[in-house]
């Protein structure tokens, strides 16, 4: 139910959530006429359009001494303060009666100027219940994702929730949020480890200014409403608790409010750390380079010798890897001079080549560019992604890189 910290009115403390809630309040309680008690987009701010429709709802509820009328003391300390609202008056009791019954459940952050509707206790329970069940999250982590959702409700009486592809995700999901919305190819979120999630405010119904209730979506920008300064505000009572109780953590990445996970980003490069995996776990013994601050993966193909950037992420899994004739002549020549049992058709993975009739000519001592057929080129791209989908099946084996 509404509650304030202080007293709202002249003389008041006049605390910004608590001249937020009244405003609120007496934005959606209508006189005998129909006309709400207050005319303005409620704002935090205390001024004259206040004090008058405090007055005003004072007066219609006989709240306050009648004027021109000389009032005994003891008579007179049963009215409350003309203009005044205090935290446990008589005029904060009727105006919360005389609320609507959609509005009945109104609260307020204290150091906030947006007024929401209380949540369902068991909303919260089955979200945090929910959570536990996850084994698929890293368990310290998984026990302070559901008590966060556990001590948000308790602070603020609002159900954190996760959205259905905020939880640990595979590659294949990875690979199919756009660009747009993350920098992150398959691989390179901490979600594909199990060591982060998104949790919003998905069901928030919240008051607008001019008295609508709102109900709006994990990322606070249902039908964008609510402004950016409200939605920070809101963030930032959750991250209390996330990042200042609970010892998770923010991402670097400006912007994803959302988004809480394990450990701390300044250590941690995901392209080195993307790269010693598949390294760790590659069917072929490839060697994987990758490069803070850059896209592009080097690989040596297995093959031994220098490494050749094969492209990013997003190309590596859909095997679309960016393999050129020139490097991979250059590949397996060094390996053909070092290994001289080795046979191109086997390591591939393709046909042993047709017997010629006749004498069969001798392999050239040096691959040219020419020499390079497309199914070599088709069939390295096909391995390279093999190693993407050994190191989504070996998840568990990712490690945080500098």
């Amino acid at each position: 139910m509404p509650d304030i910290k202080g007293s709202v009115g002249d003389g008041g403390a006049n605390a910004v959530q608590d001249v937020a809630l009244v405003q609120a309040m007496l934005r959606v309680v209508k006189d005998a006429k129909g006309a709400a008690y207050f005319g303005n987009n409620y704002s935090g701010t205390y001024d004259g359009a206040t004090k008058t429709a405090i007055a005003a709802f004072q007066a219609d509820h006989k709240l306050i001494a009648p004027a021109g009328v000389k009032l005994d003391p003891a008579a007179a300390a049963k009215y409350d303060t003309s203009g005044l609202v205090g935290k446990n008056s008589q005029t904060l009791k009727e105006l919360t009666k005389a609320l609507p019954a959609d509005y009945k459940e109104m609260r307020i952050i204290e150091g906030t100027k947006t007024v929401y509707l209380e949540m369902k206790d068991a909303t919260a329970k089955a979200n945090a219940g929910t959570i536990q069940t996850k084994n698929e999250l890293d368990a310290s982590f998984r026990q302070k994702v559901a008590t966060l959702v556990t001590q948000v409700y308790a602070d603020y009486k609002i159900a954190l929730s996760i959205p259905p592809d905020g939880w640990r995700r595979d590659f294949a999901a990875q690979a199919k949020i756009l660009p747009t919305k993350t920098g992150a190819g398959p691989g390179e979120s901490n979600h594909q480890y199990g060591q982060a999630v998104d949790i919003g405010f998905q069901g928030l119904r919240w008051v607008d200014g001019d008295g609508q209730i709102r109900t709006d979506n994990w990322w606070l920008d249902a039908g964008n409403h609510m402004t950016a300064k409200k939605r920070l505000d809101f963030w930032a009572a959750r991250n209390k608790i996330a990042y200042g109780a609970l010892g998770l953590f923010k991402t670097n990445k400006v912007g994803d409010d959302i988004h809480v996970q394990a450990y701390s980003d300044n250590n941690v490069e995901y392209h080195v750390s993307l790269a010693g995996l598949l390294q760790s776990v590659s069917p072929k013994g490839m060697k994987w380079v990758g490069t803070p601050h850059s896209s592009q993966y080097k690989t040596d193909f297995g093959l031994g010798g220098a490494t050749f950037k094969v492209g990013t992420a997003r190309e590596l899994w859909s095997s679309q890897a960016t393999v050129t004739k020139a490097d991979l002549a250059t590949a397996l020549n060094a390996k053909l001079a070092a290994d001289k049992t080795f046979v191109i058709e086997k390591f591939l993975g393709l046909p042993p080549a047709p017997a010629q009739p006749g004498a069969k000519p001798p392999a050239p001592t040096v691959l040219k560019d020419a020499d390079i057929k497309q199914t070599y080129i088709d069939a390295m791209k096909t391995l390279l992604q093999a190693e993407f989908k050994a190191a989504d099946a070996n998840w568990k084996k990712w490690k945080p890189l500098p």
